[in-house]
């Protein structure tokens, strides 16, 4: 017996008790018109059927999405999309492609794969945004499978939350400054895992006390994830330091936080150079000038204001105002030459500033006391030339002067 599709034969099988059994090829979708042609034998003659029409149809197939995280997952956090479609096994494996949807604004296309021997394919996300989704995907169906979607589990929701965010908050110099030294804070803000990605917006610095702006300009921007301050001319502080806060405000995929940080600033440290004293040495009783130039120790800075005061012995001589000339601050004393004593320096300048020890570099400062010769009068009746070895030896016994006495005039005194 034969088989014809058509004209084409498809098998010959013997007789068996008057019939033959065919088996149709089903390996792919197709229409047949049938008919079976009996070749007759030496008892029989030939003969030929009618014809019988069958299709071939695709097999059904039933889809299933898994989602891993299952329920939620964090912003940037890798999301994975899992499609199993299962048919017939008398019809062989389905292949061809899935494509996978977010229908949180209508379907959109989050990507495509195609399935794997195990009729599995999986797509990962991790640019979901923050915000409830409802994931599926549809099977486009082969030759010889059906198409299908995920209708067995439906649209899936899964909510992506936003980033968890950490910030790491220093200065330079860190711990500590001194008044007038630049300071620049820098607030490194990043998310904590499982969440990716880097935070955009902006981060405010403020004092922790009072909320209010560190410096002008104190909103700055997130570039790569960092946002850096310069501040310049922060008060001094007490020994505990001024407590500074980092404010990240958040965006649409990083929640906001905040970091604080202490920092002590230190009075800046002022030196005294260039002492000179005018004339140098001098003798009692002479005007002398004494200048010095007084500055601030880097990386401090700062404006040099207040007075100085002179003291002799403890003593105050003279106090002179800071004054700046070109850039350069300077104090100037006038005063007259005394005999003797030590000369110390009082300062009453800004309470900013660190003042210097008080010492004045004495050695720059050389003061001489006069020579004072004595003048004996001698009156002495009678005869002044009897008696001038007499008053001579007198004065010396009386006065101790120095062998370096003027000479002696002689005269004629009449009383």
């Amino acid at each position: 017996m034969q088989l014809f599709n058509g004209s084409q034969l498809l098998d010959t099988l013997p007789l068996s008790s008057g019939s033959a059994v065919f088996a149709l090829p089903t390996a792919s979708v197709a229409a047949f018109t049938l008919h079976a042609v009996y070749v007759g034998d030496d008892s029989f003659l030939s003969a030929t059927s009618n014809e019988v029409t069958h299709q071939i149809n695709r097999a059904a197939t039933t889809s299933t999405l898994t989602i891993s995280p299952t329920g939620s997952s964090k912003s940037g956090q890798n999301v994975v999309l899992t499609a199993s479609v299962t048919g017939d096994a008398a019809a062989g494996v389905p292949s061809g492609l899935i494509t996978f949807y977010d229908d949180i604004n209508g379907k959109v296309v989050l990507g495509t794969a195609s399935l794997s021997q195990l009729a599995v394919a999986t797509l990962t996300v991790s640019d979901l945004s923050v915000a409830s989704h409802f994931l599926s995907f549809v099977y486009s169906g082969d030759a010889s499978f059906q198409s299908s979607d995920s209708t067995s589990t439906g649209a899936i929701k899964h909510d992506v939350d936003a980033a968890v965010t950490t910030i790491a908050f220093t200065s330079d110099p860190a711990v500590q400054s001194v008044y007038g030294q630049t300071v620049q804070l820098a607030a490194t803000v990043s998310v904590q895992a499982p969440a990716v990605g880097v935070p955009s917006g902006f981060v405010s610095f403020v004092y922790a006390s009072s909320g209010l702006p560190v410096a002008a300009g104190a909103v700055r921007p997130l570039i790569n994830g960092v946002a850096t301050l310069s501040v310049n001319g922060l008060a001094v502080s007490d020994p505990s330091g001024v407590t500074f806060l980092a404010k990240y405000s958040g965006d649409d995929r990083s929640r906001s936080s905040e970091q604080d940080l202490s920092h002590v600033v230190n009075k800046a440290v002022v030196v005294l150079n260039n002492v000179v004293a005018t004339p140098n040495p001098s003798t009692y009783g002479q005007e002398v000038t004494i200048q010095g130039e007084l500055s601030v120790v880097a990386p401090g800075a700062g404006i040099i204001t207040g007075s100085v005061d002179l003291l002799w012995d403890g003593e105050l001589l003279q106090s002179a105002d800071v004054v700046q000339v070109n850039g350069v601050y300077t104090i100037t004393f006038a005063v007259s030459a005394p005999v003797k004593g030590i000369p110390t320096l009082r300062y009453k300048i800004a309470d900013y500033l660190v003042a210097p020890d008080g010492s004045l570099p004495i050695n720059l400062l050389t003061i001489t006391q006069g020579n004072v010769l004595p003048v004996l009068r001698c009156f002495i009746l009678g005869s002044f030339g009897a008696h001038y070895d007499c008053c001579i030896a007198i004065s010396q016994r009386l006065l101790s002067l120095p062998s370096q006495v003027s000479p002696p005039r002689r005269g004629t005194v009449s009383q």
